[in-house]
């Protein structure tokens, strides 16, 4: 059986998974996939649009309440948007997450990691 199509194609994007489902972020759409068979895919919400992002699942406090979506850098056409935004996964909610410094504003090229003990 082929894999399921994507209701919008995956290019410059990134992704994670969470509770079986494969989430993708590209510049003008997020998709969810659940990985079960004849899954297919669907669009939700999106926060801020931007590209030349990376992402990451992140649990905080081991708390799988807490998970979340983290989008680091990338270009956005809004120049309030510093670089951080995250999708909680539990109340499927986007928040812009404001830095002291603007170090993540315009990162593009790069890679993320979260360290749950630091």
């Amino acid at each position: 059986m082929p894999a399921p199509l994507p209701e919008k194609a995956l290019s410059g994007h990134c992704s994670v998974v969470n509770n079986n489902t494969l989430y993708d972020l590209s510049p003008d759409s997020v998709q969810a996939l659940p990985l079960v068979e004849n899954a297919t895919w669907t669009s939700i919400d999106m926060g801020k649009p931007v590209t030349g992002h990376s992402c990451l699942r992140a649990v905080p406090n081991g708390d799988e309440s807490q998970a979340a979506l983290y989008v680091v850098g990338g270009t956005s056409d809004d120049d309030s948007y510093g670089g951080l935004q995250r999708y909680i996964f539990s109340n499927q909610s986007w928040e812009t997450i404001d830095l002291p410094t603007e170090d993540m504003k315009g990162r593009v090229n790069h890679g993320v990691a979260y360290l749950n003990d630091s």
